[in-house]
C-alpha cells in the first residue's frame, strides 16, 4: 500500500508534481537549518511538512540519516510533532532505503557499511522511542534475506535490537538470566 502511495503521489497531475518539488524543497531547507540550537522549532515544522506529504519528506530525511550519524538525535526530536500515520511512513521508508541495490553493504575490509550501520542505528532508536509503529514489515523484511544467508541483513538486525534494547554490546557471557529473557 505504502508502495503504491509513494508512486501515485509523484506521477499524477501537474499540481502533484508541482507539490512533491515544493515538499522537496521545503524538506531539504529543513535538513540544512538543523542544529541543536534551534532542534524545537525545526521540530514543529517537520511535522507540517510531513503531514503534507509524508512519504517525500521522510525518503528525503532517511536519505539524509544515511550519510550523516549526527542527524539522528536531532530527526528523533523533530518527529515529537509528527502524526502516527507519519511515524508508520518511517517504516516503510526505512525498507526502502534498506533495499537500495546501487550501495554496498558490506565494504571490502567485510565490515558493513556505515550507511547501513547509520540506518540501524536510526531504526533502533526510532523503534525504542515510537514502540506504537508497527514493526512488522521491517522485520519481515530482514527475517526473509536472513533466511537467504544475507549476513547484512543478520548485522542489520542486530544492531537494530542493540539501540532498541539500549545495550552497547550483544555479549551473552557477560549477561543475567533476567537479561537473556
Amino acid at each position: 500500500m505504502y508502495d503504491f502511495w509513494y508512486r501515485l503521489g509523484t506521477s499524477i497531475t501537474c499540481d502533484t508534481v508541482y507539490s512533491l518539488c515544493c515538499t522537496e524543497k521545503d524538506t531539504l531547507d529543513w535538513c540544512k537549518k538543523l542544529s541543536y540550537e534551534t532542534a524545537k522549532e525545526n521540530a514543529k515544522l517537520l511535522g507540517k511538512l510531513s503531514c503534507n506529504n509524508p512519504m517525500i519528506t521522510f525518503d528525503i530525511v532517511i536519505s539524509n540519516i544515511r550519510n550523516y550519524s549526527n542527524l539522528i538525535d536531532l530527526t528523533l526530536i523533530g518527529l515529537d510533532y509528527c502524526y502516527p500515520l507519519s511515524l508508520d511512513c518511517i517504516a516503510y521508508t526505512v525498507i526502502r532505503q534498506m533495499m537500495d541495490y546501487n550501495k554496498n553493504k558490506i565494504e571490502e575490509t567485510g565490515i558493513v557499511s556505515v550507511w547501513l550501520q547509520n540506518l540501524a542505528s536510526f531504526t533502533g532508536q526510532f523503534l525504542k522511542k515510537r514502540h506504537s509503529v508497527d514493526l512488522n514489515g521491517i522485520f519481515i523484511y530482514l527475517l526473509n534475506h536472513i533466511k537467504l544467508g544475507q549476513t547484512p541483513e543478520m548485522r542489520l538486525l542486530r544492531d537494530i535490537i542493540l539501540h532498541m534494547s539500549g545495550w552497547v554490546s550483544l555479549d551473552m557471557t557477560e549477561m543475567t538470566e533476567n537479561q537473556v529473557e
